[in-house]
C-alpha cells in the first residue's frame, strides 16, 4: 500500500512539472519541406543555448518558409544565464534549415590568404 502510494505521488508531482514547464519556442508556419514533427524533433534535440535573447523574442526563418519563435528569457524559464546572448537583429535574414533532425545554420566563413 505504502509502495502504491509513493509510485502515485511521484507520477502526480512528475505531471504537473511537465504541465508546468514553458515551451521554449513555437511554430508560426510550416513551410513545405519539413513537416510539423520533423521541426519538434529538431528544436527536440537543440539546448538552445545562445538562441535566447534577453529580452526579445527571436524569429528564426527556415529555407521551406517555416517560421519558428524563441521566446525571451522572461518566458523561457529555467535556462542558465549564460545561454541568453545579446539582441542581434544582424540575424533576422539568416536562413536556417533542418538536416537529420539538427538544425543547422549557415555560417559566413572567411579565411586569410597565405602570402
Amino acid at each position: 500500500m505504502k509502495k502504491s502510494l509513493l509510485l502515485l505521488s511521484f507520477l502526480m508531482i512528475g505531471t504537473i512539472n511537465a504541465l508546468a514547464q514553458k515551451p521554449v519556442y513555437q511554430i508560426n508556419k510550416i513551410g513545405e519541406k519539413y513537416s510539423q514533427s520533423d521541426i519538434e524533433a529538431a528544436f527536440e534535440n537543440s539546448n538552445f543555448c545562445g538562441l535566447i535573447n534577453p529580452d526579445q523574442d527571436y524569429t528564426i526563418l527556415f529555407d521551406d518558409g517555416t517560421e519558428v519563435v524563441i521566446f525571451s528569457a522572461p518566458l523561457a524559464k529555467g535556462f542558465d544565464s549564460t545561454c541568453v546572448r545579446e539582441n542581434n537583429s544582424k540575424e533576422n535574414d539568416i536562413v536556417w534549415s533542418i538536416k537529420s533532425g539538427v538544425l543547422m545554420r549557415p555560417m559566413s566563413a572567411t579565411y586569410n590568404k597565405k602570402s
